[in-house]
């Protein structure tokens, strides 16, 4: 527990979802959150005090909790999307930050480095990470672009057999604490979008490389969000993944997961905040009886609870329909194929956890409201779920673009 008020408790009842969640995936859930508050909860206003939670990573990795989208033989568990979202929303509602970092490590960054590293590069950063040895950071979004990647003006030179890379990243969350970092630039300026950007390895030691300003955010404290400047960064051929110019496929190939975690973590935040409210409710008195049995409360709870399961399903229809995917078609086809369950998931679960963890706040009052607390907590480092990994305006575009594609398709239009 810590220094404040808990009113949840490790076990807390969910509504039945027997017949949607394997038994495997049930128990992990209960394995993962045992673990979570027993080793994490009592470390909530700490983590956020120093800024940091890389120094739990290898925790997570001795349990196998990095590692879950990579196969077996590179050292991971293989066992997919629909586990790591169990993972990710049990993680979600104790330390955000700590959920955020094992999203980067072992989704954001894994996965790329499964798919377009070579055994060198296997062994020398992949391992080492899902192990939780290592931490990383994935660098995309500029001063001037974030989800406008035409607009990236950080680049990379060849210089022989190698590069040299200059420019600046902004608002990288765990850049400060990371290894290394997955830096994503433009290698032809001349050439489309999808031939125009590289993905390099950046060991955050090398010479030229400036992950010292972080910049003070509202929530996900546990985390640095750098800027992170290189300067005439000298890299030799075995920094950059994959081929010259794939940069772009990389990212569009993970693109499903990536929104489908954030969704997952999304729901945690908000459920943990739904079960401070409901514990608080059945013991806060007002004109002599709980305050949940007035109407205005009890209904809040009843839309509540009715949100977060509708979030959860919509988490876990993507991320089913991802490993199905996945599985009959590879990772590439997986991202372009759930695009739109995906955007779905993480258009409605950090919308609609807001609101949740807004609610809950109104319920419990100044009782949620102060520093501290599990509510306030939640309430602060669920927001920026609705823009990280790209906007609520975005993923709408996304969800209406496929479902008039579909709808065309359907009807044979040219």
């Amino acid at each position: 527990m810590t220094g404040r008020m808990t009113y949840a408790r490790a076990v807390e009842p969910h509504t039945w979802f027997d017949c949607f969640e394997t038994a495997s995936e049930r128990e992990l859930r209960a394995e993962v959150r045992a673990f979570a508050w027993d080793n994490f909860e009592a470390l909530r206003d700490e983590i956020d005090a120093k800024g940091r939670c890389d120094h739990l990573m290898p925790l997570l990795g001795a349990q196998g909790y990095l590692g879950t989208l990579v196969r077996r033989d590179y050292g991971g568990t293989g066992l997919g999307l629909g586990a790591s979202v169990v993972i990710a929303e049990e993680l979600g509602g104790v330390i955000p930050s700590l959920a955020a970092l094992r999203a980067v490590s072992g989704v954001f960054v894994a996965k790329p480095l499964e798919e377009f590293g070579t055994p060198e590069q296997v062994d020398a950063w992949l391992r080492p990470l899902i192990t939780g040895e290592y931490t990383t950071a994935v660098a995309m979004t500029e001063p001037q672009s974030g989800s406008d990647l035409a607009a990236m003006l950080t680049n990379a030179v060849r210089d022989g057999d190698g590069w040299v890379l200059n420019g600046t990243k902004k608002f990288i969350s765990g850049a400060t604490e990371s290894d290394f970092i997955l830096c994503y630039v433009t290698t032809n300026p001349e050439a489309g979008p999808h031939q125009r950007l590289s993905a390099f390895i950046i060991p955050t030691n090398a010479q030229g490389v400036d992950v010292s300003h972080a910049a003070q955010t509202m929530g996900m404290k546990g985390l640095s969000h750098s800027w992170v400047h290189l300067d005439n960064v000298r890299l030799g051929p075995e920094h950059l993944l994959g081929v010259a110019g794939e940069g772009l496929r990389m990212l569009e190939f993970l693109l499903a997961a990536e929104r489908i975690d954030i969704a997952a973590r999304a729901i945690g935040n908000a459920t943990r905040a739904f079960e401070e409210a409901r514990a608080y409710a059945d013991i806060r008195q007002a004109s002599g009886r709980a305050i949940r049995k007035f109407q205005a409360i009890s209904h809040k709870i009843a839309d509540m609870r009715a949100t977060l399961d509708a979030g959860r399903l919509l988490v876990l229809r993507a991320a089913r329909y991802y490993d199905q995917s996945l599985a009959e078609h590879g990772a590439e086809a997986a991202s372009r194929i759930c695009n739109e369950e995906a955007s779905i998931a993480k258009l409605y679960c950090p919308e609609k956890s807001f609101w949740v963890c807004d609610q809950a706040m109104q319920i419990m009052g100044g009782h949620g409201y102060e520093q501290g607390t599990a509510v306030e907590a939640m309430f602060r480092d669920v927001r920026v779920l609705r823009f990280g990994g790209g906007t609520d305006e975005i993923q709408r575009h996304i969800v209406q673009r496929d479902d008039y594609r579909r709808f065309h398709d359907s009807r044979g239009d040219d």
